[in-house]
C-alpha cells in the first residue's frame, strides 16, 4: 500500500519548506511577485510530528502543472514517502526542475503555479499555527 494511501485521512493542509527562494525566481524570471505572503509560516517540526503525513516529491507533469494537456490526472504513487520528523531537511534552495518549469510557462506564455516541482510535507488534519508569524519574503 502506498504512503499517500497509508494515511487513511483527506490531506488537508500542506506547506512547502522555506518559500523564499522560489518567490525570488517567480521575481526574476516573471517580473513582481508570486503573491500575498500572509500565509506562508515556517511551521516547526514539533508542530506536525505526531500527525499523518508524507512527503509529496514532485518530479513529474500531471494534471496540476500541465492543465489541458495530455498528461496523467494524479501524480505517480513513487513520489509520496512516509514523513520522517528525524530525517526531514528544509529546503535551501529553489529545486532546478521548478526553475526549468518557470521558463517553460513562461515560453509558452501561460501562467506559472505555485511550488509546482518542490517538495512538499503533506499533513493529515490540521496544523496549529499560532504564535508563527508570516515569513518575510
Amino acid at each position: 500500500m502506498s504512503s499517500r494511501r497509508r494515511l487513511n485521512h483527506r490531506l488537508t493542509d500542506a506547506f512547502a519548506a522555506s518559500p523564499e527562494p522560489r518567490v525570488g525566481a517567480v521575481s526574476a524570471l516573471f517580473g513582481g511577485t508570486a503573491g500575498s505572503t500572509d500565509h506562508f509560516r515556517r511551521i516547526p517540526i514539533d508542530r506536525i510530528s505526531a500527525t499523518p503525513a508524507v512527503i509529496y516529491d514532485s518530479a513529474t507533469h500531471w494534471l496540476n502543472s500541465s492543465p489541458g494537456e495530455d498528461v496523467p490526472h494524479t501524480p505517480p504513487e513513487h513520489e509520496f514517502s512516509p514523513f520522517d520528523p528525524a530525517t526531514y531537511r528544509e529546503l535551501t534552495e529553489v529545486p532546478a526542475l521548478h526553475e526549468d518549469y518557470l521558463r517553460r510557462q513562461q515560453k509558452l506564455g501561460k501562467l506559472a503555479l505555485g511550488f509546482v516541482f518542490v517538495r512538499h510535507v503533506l499533513v493529515a488534519g490540521p496544523v496549529d499555527v499560532s504564535g508563527i508569524d508570516p515569513v518575510p519574503l
